[in-house]
């Protein structure tokens, strides 16, 4: 278990379907980008599947988030997303966060991701790390500036939006290559 002033995070379990399925389906977590949204647990169950499964090979992926004070109306305790640094290739570590909309504009999204980026740094110093948003996710783009990662990458996807890369760090060719395939 991991901590930080406000959050319990805690390596995502199989246990945790339910909760962080009805931040996942819900519509408004997925403004920027309808099409992602999920609509199924099955999709949620295959998400966690595969962040506890970067846990044990790696020993370090994403983390169910619970507060630990009171948010708003939300009660200390309550899980309300997920996030942290998942491994990628070529060799880097992806920054991800879901919050639900009700911790929205607390800045729980970027202690979230301060202690991602601390975790992998402390982790695997040699990994960079990179978050990938969608210009129509400005506050995603923000959280990942005000930890300290900075714009590598810019491009259109098929579907006309467009993504943007952020990154710890200068990357190297194929490492840049790489996180531009992956949209």
């Amino acid at each position: 278990m991991t901590t930080t002033d406000r959050l319990a995070l805690a390596p995502v379990a199989a246990g945790d379907v339910d909760t962080v399925h009805a931040v996942f389906a819900d519509p408004a977590t997925w403004t920027h980008l309808p099409s992602g949204r999920h609509t199924h647990p099955d999709q949620t169950a295959q998400m966690i599947d595969h962040a506890a499964a970067g846990w044990r090979v790696h020993g370090l992926d994403s983390w169910t988030v619970r507060i630990a004070v009171p948010v708003g109306d939300v009660p200390a305790g309550t899980v309300v997303g997920i996030g942290g640094v998942s491994p990628r290739d070529p060799f880097h570590w992806n920054l991800g966060y879901r919050l639900s909309p009700a911790v929205w504009g607390h800045g729980l999204a970027t202690e979230l991701a301060g202690a991602a980026v601390q975790a992998a740094h402390e982790h695997d110093a040699d990994r960079p790390v990179v978050a990938r948003a969608l210009t129509t996710n400005p506050a995603s783009i923000a959280v990942a500036r005000r930890v300290g990662l900075r714009e590598v990458l810019r491009g259109e996807r098929p579907d006309g939006l467009v993504r943007v890369a952020l990154a710890d760090r200068e990357l190297d060719e194929a490492t840049l290559t790489g996180v531009a395939a992956l949209g």
